[in-house]
C-alpha cells in the first residue's frame, strides 16, 4: 500500500514539473509557435509535448535529461527565428518561401509536384475558402505554412466602397470600458475618454449601475455598446 502512495505520488509531481517544463518553454519561444506555424514548428510541437508526455510517465527519464532536451528544442527554435530575421536566404531556408501555383489561370504543375499538391487538394482547399469555380480565379499561392491565398479575377473581385465611389472613415479599435461589472478605467483613457462620459452613455441607455454590465465596449469615435449581465437582459426565446 505505501509503494502505491509513493508511486502515486511520483508520477503526479512528474507530471506536473513536466507541464512546467513545457510551459516555461512555450513563454520562451513565444507566439510565433501558434501565429506562423511552419514545418519545422510542427514537428518542434510534436517533439516536445512527445518529451514532456514521456518524462511524465517514464520514470527511467531523469527530469533534469528532460529540461535539458526542452531548452535545446527552445535555444535551436530561437537561434532560427533570430537568424532568419537578420538574413533573407536564412529566412528562407528556414521558413521557405511562397511559390505560385496558379498563374494567369494556368497551373504550374513543377510548384504542385513540388509542394506534393494533386488537383484533388487544391479544388477541395479552393471550395473551403469559397471557390467553387477555378475560372473564377487568376492567383493560387502556397504560404510557407501550407495555407493557401487566393486572388479572384477582376470581374469576379468583391465590391469595395472606392468601386462605388464611397469612402468610408477609418475602421478604430473598439476597447472594453466595463467587464464583469467594473470600470476599466486605463482603457477608456486609450480612446480618450473619461468615466463621466461612461456614465453618460449608460444612462442614454437606462443604466444607472455599472455593475449590472457584463460587458461594454467604445471606440474613440464614441460608439458605445453595453450587454447587461443575466437577469437584467429581457428574456428573448427564438426557439421552443
Amino acid at each position: 500500500m505505501d509503494s502505491f502512495f509513493l508511486d502515486f505520488g511520483e508520477y503526479t509531481l512528474r507530471a506536473f514539473i513536466s507541464v512546467c517544463l513545457l510551459f516555461v518553454m512555450a513563454k520562451i519561444i513565444g507566439p510565433r509557435q501558434i501565429a506562423q506555424m511552419t514545418f519545422y514548428d510542427y514537428a518542434l510541437g510534436i517533439s516536445t509535448g512527445s518529451i514532456a508526455a514521456a518524462t511524465a510517465v517514464d520514470t527511467r527519464i531523469p527530469l533534469w535529461g528532460a529540461a535539458v532536451g526542452l531548452f535545446v528544442y527552445a535555444l535551436v527554435s530561437i537561434g532560427m527565428a533570430f537568424w532568419g530575421s537578420k538574413s533573407i536566404r536564412a529566412r528562407r531556408f528556414f521558413t521557405g518561401k511562397p511559390e505560385i501555383l496558379l498563374y494567369k489561370g494556368r497551373f504550374l504543375e513543377k510548384n504542385l509536384k513540388k509542394n506534393h499538391l494533386d488537383m484533388n487538394d487544391v479544388t477541395s482547399l479552393s471550395r473551403v475558402n469559397g471557390y467553387f469555380d477555378l475560372n473564377d480565379l487568376e492567383y493560387i499561392i502556397i504560404e510557407p505554412n501550407g495555407a493557401l491565398s487566393f486572388l479572384p479575377k477582376s470581374e469576379k473581385a468583391p465590391l469595395t466602397p472606392k468601386d462605388v465611389q464611397r469612402f468610408p472613415t477609418d475602421a478604430t479599435l473598439t476597447a472594453n470600458v466595463i467587464i464583469d461589472g467594473k470600470i476599466m478605467e486605463k482603457h477608456l483613457k486609450s480612446i480618450g475618454k473619461t468615466p463621466h462620459w461612461l456614465k453618460d452613455q449608460l444612462a442614454t441607455q437606462n443604466i444607472h449601475n455599472e455593475r449590472d454590465v457584463l460587458l461594454a465596449i467604445a471606440d474613440a469615435d464614441g460608439k458605445f455598446r453595453a450587454y447587461l449581465k443575466d437577469g437584467k437582459e429581457k428574456n428573448i426565446d427564438l426557439f421552443d
